[in-house]
């Protein structure tokens, strides 16, 4: 029951059994589970078993770090956001890791996952600010605009918010957001 090929087998079982596979992964090495649960993470088409799946790996922290780290280096949009919001989800991240690397992605959910987890970094703080503020997707401009509301408007950003507040390109619930940020 506990091997690789089973347990594999069953995450690809729609709906997986979380409840059964839970008592199981209890008894395996946090490496062994991280592992068999990253590859569903990136393959599943169900909802419910990749929230399923996120929910067993963020509960992991920082174990879990390295390997999600290795997955950033995938091409596809979807890995990369869902490592991203893992990472960011986890609130640990490798060393020398940039989440700007991802912040001009051409898809926009992985700019707002970066741009999510670059918020997150004191040192990409402000740029990561700046760029969400200045994304053409709406959604990923609304990263930079809760993180000013949060943590305060980052140096520099400014003369962006300005400048933004005045493009009648963006829907008037946003620009009234950059208001209140003024």
């Amino acid at each position: 029951i506990e091997s690789a090929d089973h347990i594999r087998h069953l995450l690809t079982t729609d709906p997986v059994d979380f409840e059964s596979l839970d008592r199981i992964f209890a008894r395996l090495p946090a490496g062994t589970m991280i592992s068999l649960l990253l590859d569903p993470l990136s393959e599943s088409t169900s909802r419910s078993t990749r929230m399923g799946l996120f929910k067993r790996l963020s509960a992991r922290g920082y174990a879990a770090v390295p390997m999600v780290a290795e997955r950033l280096a995938d091409a596809r949009w979807f890995v990369l956001r869902n490592m991203l919001a893992l990472l960011g989800e986890i609130g640990a991240w490798p060393q020398g890791f940039s989440a700007l690397t991802y912040a001009r992605h051409g898809q926009p959910m992985v700019r707002r996952e970066a741009l999510l987890l670059g918020t997150r970094i004191p040192a990409e703080r402000a740029q990561a600010i700046r760029l969400a503020l200045t994304d053409r997707d709406e959604r990923v401009m609304r990263v930079g605009v809760n993180a000013c509301a949060e943590g305060g408007v980052a140096a520099g950003t400014l003369p962006v918010i300005i400048e933004r507040v005045a493009d009648d390109s963006l829907s008037s619930e946003l620009r009234v957001q950059l208001i209140r940020l003024l």
